[in-house]
Parts: C-alpha cells; structure tokens; sequence
C-alpha cells in the first residue's frame, strides 16, 4: 500500500512540476529587423524577479500595475493607478516583493508614460476614462 501512496505523490509531483504559481514572460521587440527590447520575468512564489537581457536606450522601463485588466468587468473597471515603476540598466535585474496578486506589467525601452493599455482586451470605458 506505501508503494501505491509513494507513486500517487510522485504522479501529482509530475503534474506540478512547473510549480504553484510559476510563471516566466518574456519580452522581445524588435524594430526593422533590429532588436529594440529583450526583457524576462519570473514569477514565483509572490516574488517577481525582473531582467533587463537588453535595450536599444540601455534601460528597460517596468510599469507595475495592480491586477489581471483583462478579467475586469464593465461594472468593474480596470485601475489605471501603478503599484510601482522603475527601470533598469540593461543587463540587470531586480527582485520585487509584496506585489498584489494578479499584477501585470508594461515594459518599454524608452521612459514614456504607459497605461494598461498595453495589455491586450483591456476594458474600453477604464480606456476612455484613463486618458
């Protein structure tokens, strides 16, 4: 029966085995066949560790917002409030803690001021009311 109960936990084991959580994004633009922005970020445990791999201006400009706009409904709009913004030099990275759950990110090579616009099927009237 212990033989049963070890490969059962070594099943569920195989099945998690990215982790609770876990997820890496990465981001990689390019302008005329030039690369502009190489960036990576992995979340884990609540703990997000961003990268700045490269920038055509030499830094990467994180936006951090406070959750998932693409899951907000009508009555609910997407806040275009931040929960932080920083950037780094390129071939760096940071860690950040104590983010909400579900944040989401806008990373550019150049300072401009972003929005959650840059999430795709964001909430047209918190679009129309952030601007």
């Amino acid at each position: 029966m212990h033989y049963l109960i070890a490969a059962l936990y070594f099943l569920l084991a195989l099945i998690g085995s990215d982790g609770w959580g876990d997820r890496t994004i990465i981001t990689r633009t390019s302008a005329d066949g030039a690369e502009v922005l190489y960036s990576q970020t992995r979340v884990v445990a609540g703990i997000a560790h961003f990268a700045c791999i490269a920038s055509v201006s030499g830094s990467c400009h994180y936006e951090l917002f406070p959750r998932d706009c693409t899951m907000a409904s009508p009555a609910a709009p997407c806040p275009a409030d931040l929960v932080t913004h920083f950037a780094l030099p390129s071939g760096t990275s940071r860690d950040v803690t104590d983010l909400p759950t579900g944040f989401r990110f806008c990373v550019s090579h150049d300072a401009r001021p972003e929005t959650p616009d840059c999430m795709p099927a964001r909430n047209p009237q918190a679009s129309a009311s952030s601007r």
